[in-house]
């Protein structure tokens, strides 16, 4: 399977966990979605420790003057 195809299967997962929020709070404790349609202004966010993939677009962060794109 190429890198195109798995990239398609993975988001159709994602877009079905996405449209069934139960699916994740009921057999996945400790395991949160975020997921957004359109980019939001910069504002201070604090996050929990964790791992996040990003399967699509990008997340830009800042501390102070430093910048980190992902």
């Amino acid at each position: 399977m190429n890198r195109e195809a798995i990239c398609l299967q993975l988001a159709d997962k994602i877009n079905h966990l996405k449209n069934n929020d139960k699916i994740i709070s009921e057999r996945l404790a400790g395991i949160r979605l975020l997921y957004g349609v359109e980019p939001g202004p910069r504002t201070p966010v604090m996050y929990q420790p964790g791992i996040i993939f990003l399967f699509s677009g990008h997340k830009i962060g800042y501390i102070n003057k430093r910048k980190f794109s992902l």
